[in-house]
């Protein structure tokens, strides 16, 4: 199994939410990397083993999250949400992570 970076480049225009990857491919050993010109967080459900619960935020610059796919990391579809800082507003949106095999 080779490992890759999976980049998730957001931008938003009015009041859409445009990605690189709306539904983005990996597998274990891969690396999520999400970036943003804006401070924005990264939060997955419950049931997104093995991230369950967890956010992770950038508040700083350079806005860029990077998070592995563990070898633990249950195979399916993982919905997560973004919530992204555009000026005095947060958008939110619910993309998804397939990990597959």
């Amino acid at each position: 199994m080779s490992s890759k970076d999976v980049i998730i480049d957001i931008s938003v225009v009015g009041d859409e939410v445009h990605y690189t990857h709306f539904r983005a491919f990996v597998q274990h050993g891969d690396t999520l990397i999400w970036r943003f010109d804006h401070p924005f967080a990264v939060h997955f459900s419950w049931d997104a083993l093995p991230w369950q619960g967890e956010t992770y935020k950038k508040l700083t610059s350079p806005y860029q999250i990077q998070l592995p796919v563990m070898e633990n990391a249950e195979f399916g579809s993982f919905k997560y949400t973004v919530a992204l800082m555009v000026g005095d507003d947060i958008i939110m949106d619910v993309p998804e992570i397939i990990v597959k095999k």
